[in-house]
């Protein structure tokens, strides 16, 4: 038992955050090219990123995707960005899905969240902060090809930019749950993946900033690093969440 003397007071230092840097995207030209990112085709999957979308940028900007407009691309986006108005996507032009959350966030002004994708035995379902949000699809589920390259912050070839920050990217070999998904949300700011209790599921994690240099945002799981298109080392910024 802890005992403080009389007239003490016990000074509790603050928690450390692990993330110290983020990747600013401007919304034009800006986006991480992924080359060597595999096709997920039909298989389970999860996607965890941490975003802090500007909604003075383009309504519907691209996460992570692949493909080309209109040419089989598969998106996990915003959507419908405006003013204090922000929803998490995910979309298939190769066939049915398309899946959007409510608005997510209650007051205005840009905002850090956990937005989330998981895909279960066939079943898509988006998640904020690691809580299910919106309908899911209960499949068959689509094939999310990547004949295109696949990239960070829009699409390889250019269009559907984001802008804003993200941080701590994550692509998982199989649904995650609930429960998982909010380890991965913690309280309320990154942790390092490689403590998570799914760390071997996890098949790609870029930490979008630690470790990163002027060219390359590396993989720090697998061999799937990024390359930058438009953008320095002077996009890693310090603001992260919370």
């Amino acid at each position: 038992m802890l005992v403080i003397p009389s007239g003490e007071e016990l000074i509790i230092p603050p928690t450390l955050a692990y993330s110290t840097l983020a990747t600013q995207f401007d919304g034009s030209t800006e986006r991480v090219t992924l080359s060597t990112f595999p096709a997920i085709g039909t298989s389970d999957f999860t996607i965890t990123a941490w975003t802090k979308v500007d909604t003075t940028g383009y309504a519907h900007p691209i996460i992570m995707g692949a493909g080309s407009l209109g040419a089989g691309e598969w998106m996990f986006r915003c959507t419908n960005v405006s003013g204090s108005n922000v929803q998490l996507a995910m979309y298939a032009n190769s066939g049915g899905l398309n899946l959007s959350t409510p608005n997510i966030f209650s007051t205005a002004g840009d905002q850090w969240a956990l937005m989330s994708v998981t895909r279960t035995a066939g079943v898509t379902q988006l998640w904020v902060n690691g809580v299910a949000s919106g309908a899911s699809n209960p499949g068959p589920a689509d094939d999310l090809n990547t004949a295109v390259t696949a990239a960070l912050g829009g699409l390889a070839a250019g269009g559907r930019h984001y802008k804003g920050l993200l941080d701590e990217i994550g692509f998982w070999d199989r649904g995650l749950t609930g429960p998982e998904l909010l380890e991965v949300y913690g309280s309320g700011y990154p942790s390092a993946l490689s403590d998570h209790s799914a760390y071997a599921n996890t098949s790609y994690w870029w930490k979008m900033g630690e470790g990163d240099d002027a060219t390359t945002i590396y993989d720090n799981k697998g061999s799937v690093d990024g390359t930058l298109v438009n953008m320095d080392a002077g996009n890693y910024v310090s603001d992260t969440p919370p």
